[in-house]
């Protein structure tokens, strides 16, 4: 593949300073990239060009001015704020992942950046999990219902974990969360006691154990309402591809990667996540 130089924030104000009508949207990774491209070819906008963050020159310093840390949605947050001096009726866009900023109240308000109205892309395909486990994957669930509880309960615990990671300040190594799952039936069981005790013996932070779980209790009450607000899209991803292969499903398609290129190929199914930029 050619690499191409990435473009200054200077080159991109003059762009726009002297292209205002110009409708590009910047996107954190490629797989962003895809799904956009793919949602925009099913409204017929052939005008409009999708860039993954990394196409732009976002340095160090830019994201220290701001107080960022480095990452992809720290870049595009650090390039929405760059551009945000221009003056006029510009058309470009910066899109990022809510993840967990909605439930500190940190949904910064900037010209022209976009928040997902998800926890991340991937949880816009979050009502086509029967399509994907049952009808394509070929899992043995004959209950659904149940299953899809149990499904949400083990997202909802992972997300309330990270959500009292974030509030403490812990900066936690995380741990795949395989070998805690068991299918029983036609639910997903989640040894989640197991699981955070290793985690708190692996990060050593056994001083703020009590702390850490009375953090988890007040989320996991805390959240409520869409699924969607409260799914890490990874754990979202991972968990799918987990429930084909244990419900004894396809092997050959139970992978994330699997289930990552179903995304891109449906993607223009989906037009709500352009709702974002319209």
């Amino acid at each position: 593949m050619v690499e191409f130089p990435r473009r200054s924030i200077e080159e991109l104000q003059a762009r726009y300073t002297f292209e205002p009508e110009l409708d590009d949207i910047y996107v954190e990774g490629v797989f962003d990239q895809e799904i956009f491209i793919e949602c925009l070819k099913g409204t017929g906008r052939s005008d409009r060009v999708v860039y993954a963050i990394d196409t732009v020159d976002v340095s160090a310093e830019t994201l220290e001015k701001y107080g960022l840390t480095s990452g992809n949605k720290q870049r595009v947050i650090a390039l929405a704020r760059e551009l945000s001096t221009l003056n006029g009726d510009l058309k470009y866009r910066c899109v990022v992942d809510r993840d967990l900023d909605q439930w500190f109240g940190r949904l910064e308000i900037t010209p022209r950046l976009s928040w997902l109205d998800c926890c991340s892309i991937e949880l816009y395909f979050f009502g086509s999990i029967e399509r994907i486990v049952v009808v394509a994957g070929r899992a043995k669930i004959v209950n659904f219902n149940d299953f899809h509880a149990s499904f949400v309960s083990v997202l909802k615990k992972l997300y309330s974990y990270r959500l009292a990671d974030a509030e403490m300040r812990l900066n936690i190594e995380w741990m795949e969360i395989d070998r805690f799952l068991t299918a029983r039936g036609d639910i997903i069981s989640f040894d989640g006691d197991e699981y955070i005790k290793r985690l708190i013996n692996k990060n050593n932070i056994n001083a703020v154990r009590d702390k850490f779980l009375e953090s988890i209790e007040k989320w996991d009450a805390t959240l409520d309402g869409d699924p969607k607000t409260f799914i890490r899209g990874h754990d979202f991803v991972e968990l799918v591809a987990w429930s084909i292969k244990a419900f004894k499903g396809v092997k050959e398609i139970a992978s994330a990667s699997a289930f990552e290129r179903f995304m891109v190929l449906s993607a223009k199914d989906f037009p709500a996540i352009l709702g974002c930029i319209a």
